[in-house]
C-alpha cells in the first residue's frame, strides 16, 4: 500500500515540476496553440519593453529598409505599420519612384560608404511621428524596375542593418529574390521574410489544406536561404496580409490583424536591438579611430618628455644650491664628487615620475574601457552576456639609467656648470626615452587590440545567442499565429479565439 501511495505521490510530483517553471509558468509542451501564442508572445513583448526602457538608442540606431520586387505590397504594408491610409501610394505597377526615409528627432546622415550617397538626389526625408522611429530609421525602397537598377539597389543594400524582405505569397521566390540573395552574401544584415498576400495563395477553402501550401512555400524560402549560405541573416518568414491589415488599421479594428501587427512589430523591435547592439560596439570600439584615446597618448608622450624636462630644471636648481662656485674651480675638489650623487638622485626622482606618467596613462585608457563596458552593458538586458575581466596593466618601465661617466665633468666650468650639467642630463635622458617610447605604445597598443578583440568577439556570441533565441521563438509561434491570421481571413474565429485575441492587445 505505501508502495503504491509513493508511487502515486512521485507521479504527481513528476507532473508538477514539468507543468511549471520556477516562475509558475507553464512549459510550452503542455500548452494548446492559442496558450503556446499567448505566452510566447508575453516573453517577447516583456524582453521588448525592458529594452525600451533601459536602452539608449542614440548609441547607434539602425537603418531599416522595406524592399521587394514590385506590386509586392510593401506601400500598403508601411501604410497599416505607420496607421495612415495613403501616406503611400499604393495601386498597381510602380507606385513609388524614390528612396524614402522615415525618421524621428534626428535626420540621420546620409549613409555613403558604398556609394548610396550618389542616390541623395532620390531620396526624401519625412520625419514622422511613429513611436518606433525612436529606436530606427526607416527607408522605403523602391521595387526592382525602372527606376532603380540591381546595382542601385545592391548599394543600398549594404547599407542597412536589418531588411523587410516582400514576397508575393501566390507567386513565390522570383528571379530578382535570388538576385537579392546574391547582395547580402558576406553582410551582418539581417532579413525579415514578409511572405504577403497570403490570403490570395489558394482558392481552397479549408484552413488545414490552406496551412498545408503556406508551410510549403515558407519551407521552400528556408531551404532557398540555407542553399545560397545566407540562413545566419534570416530571422523568421512572416505569413502576412497587408491589405487586411490595413484595412483593420484604418478601421481602427481590434481583431485578430492587429495582434498580427503588435507580434510583427515586435520581432522588427526585437531584431533592431540586437542590431543596435552589433552597431554600437562595431562604431564604438574601434580605438584605431578613437579620438579620445588618440588624444590620451598623445598627452602620455607629452608628459613623459615634460616630465624630463621638468625634472633636469630641478636638477640644476638642486646643483646651484650644492655646488658652489668655488667648488668648481677647486683644483684639488673632484666636480663629480658633488655633482655624481646629485644626478643619481635625480635620475632616482625621474624614475618614480616616468612611473607615475606611466600608471596614469593606464589608468586614462581604462577609464575609456569602463566607460564602453559600463555602455554595454546597457544592452545586455534580455540576459546578461559573459563578461570577461579585463585591465590594461602598466606598460614595461622605461629605462633611463646613463652612464654618469660619460658626463664628462671636466668639461664644466664656471656659472654655466649646473645648466650645462641639466643640460647633458635632459638630453641624454630624452634620447634614451624616445628609442623605447615606440616599443612602450606599442605594448600598449597590442593590450588594446587584444581587448578589443575579446570585447567583439564577446559581443558577436552575445549577439548570436540573442539571434537563435529570436529564430527559436518565431519558429514556435508561426503555426499557431498563421492559424489565427486564416482564420480571421476565413471569417472562422472561434469564441475562445478572440480571448486570446483581447488578451494580447492588452499587452502593453
Amino acid at each position: 500500500m505505501n508502495l503504491v501511495v509513493f508511487f502515486i505521490f512521485t507521479a504527481i510530483g513528476v507532473y508538477v515540476f514539468l507543468k511549471f517553471t520556477k516562475k509558475g509558468k507553464q512549459l510550452h509542451i503542455f500548452q494548446s496553440p492559442r496558450e503556446l501564442l499567448l505566452t510566447t508572445y508575453e516573453e517577447i513583448n516583456e524582453e521588448v519593453q525592458t529594452f525600451i526602457q533601459h536602452h539608449d538608442f542614440s548609441k547607434y540606431k539602425p537603418n531599416v529598409g522595406v524592399f521587394g520586387e514590385n506590386s509586392t505590397g510593401k506601400s500598403t504594408f508601411l501604410n497599416a505599420m505607420l496607421g495612415t491610409k495613403d501616406e503611400f501610394k499604393m495601386g498597381f505597377g510602380e507606385t513609388t519612384n524614390k528612396i524614402t526615409v522615415l525618421y524621428k528627432n534626428t535626420k540621420p546622415v546620409p549613409p555613403g560608404k558604398s556609394g548610396f550617397s550618389q542616390l541623395h538626389t532620390q531620396k526624401n526625408y519625412k520625419e514622422m511621428n511613429y513611436r518606433h522611429l525612436n529606436y530606427m530609421n526607416l527607408f522605403d525602397i523602391p521595387g526592382f524596375g525602372q527606376q532603380f537598377s540591381h546595382d542601385e539597389l545592391a548599394k543600398v543594400i549594404e547599407e542597412m542593418d536589418v531588411i523587410f524582405w516582400f514576397i508575393d505569397a501566390s507567386k513565390g521566390v522570383k528571379k530578382d529574390d535570388k538576385l537579392f540573395l546574391e547582395n547580402i552574401k558576406g553582410l551582418d544584415t539581417k532579413v525579415i521574410i514578409v511572405l504577403n498576400k497570403i490570403d490570395a495563395i489558394s482558392e481552397n477553402d479549408e484552413i488545414e489544406n490552406l496551412l498545408k501550401e503556406i508551410n510549403t512555400e515558407i519551407s521552400k524560402i528556408k531551404t532557398f536561404f540555407k542553399d545560397e549560405n545566407v540562413m545566419e541573416n534570416l530571422v523568421t518568414v512572416f505569413p502576412f496580409s497587408a491589405t487586411k491589415s490595413l484595412v483593420g488599421t484604418v478601421k481602427g479594428e481590434r481583431g485578430a490583424f492587429k495582434v498580427i501587427d503588435k507580434v510583427l512589430e515586435n520581432v522588427l523591435l526585437y531584431t533592431v536591438f540586437i542590431e543596435s547592439y552589433r552597431g554600437y560596439v562595431r562604431e564604438s570600439f574601434d580605438f584605431d579611430e578613437d579620438l579620445d584615446l588618440i588624444l590620451i597618448k598623445n598627452d602620455f608622450e607629452s608628459d613623459i618628455l615634460e616630465t624630463v624636462s621638468d625634472t633636469s630644471l630641478d636638477l640644476e636648481y638642486d646643483l646651484k644650491e650644492n655646488i658652489s662656485f668655488r667648488d668648481i674651480i677647486d683644483p684639488f675638489l673632484s666636480k663629480d664628487a658633488k655633482a655624481n650623487p646629485i644626478v643619481s638622485k635625480y635620475l632616482s626622482i625621474l624614475e618614480t615620475r616616468l612611473h607615475n606618467c606611466n600608471e596614469t596613462f593606464a589608468y586614462n585608457i581604462n577609464e575609456i574601457i569602463e566607460e564602453k563596458m559600463n555602455n554595454i552593458s546597457s544592452f545586455e538586458v534580455f540576459g546578461e552576456a559573459e563578461v570577461f575581466d579585463f585591465e590594461i596593466k602598466e606598460s614595461v618601465s622605461l629605462d633611463i639609467n646613463i652612464d654618469l661617466d660619460s658626463m664628462a665633468w671636466d668639461s664644466f666650468w664656471g656659472d654655466s656648470f649646473s645648466e650645462n650639467v641639466a643640460d647633458k642630463f635632459e638630453k641624454k635622458v630624452t634620447n634614451k626615452v624616445k628609442r623605447q617610447l615606440p616599443r612602450m605604445l606599442n605594448k600598449y597598443d597590442n593590450d588594446i587590440a587584444l581587448f578589443e578583440e575579446n570585447l567583439k568577439n564577446n559581443a558577436t556570441e552575445y549577439a548570436n545567442k540573442l539571434d537563435n533565441k529570436l529564430s527559436k521563438t518565431t519558429e514556435k509561434i508561426q503555426e499557431p499565429l498563421l492559424t489565427l491570421l486564416l482564420k480571421e481571413l476565413k471569417g472562422t474565429l472561434e469564441k475562445e479565439d478572440n480571448i486570446y485575441i483581447e488578451k494580447m492587445l492588452k499587452l502593453k
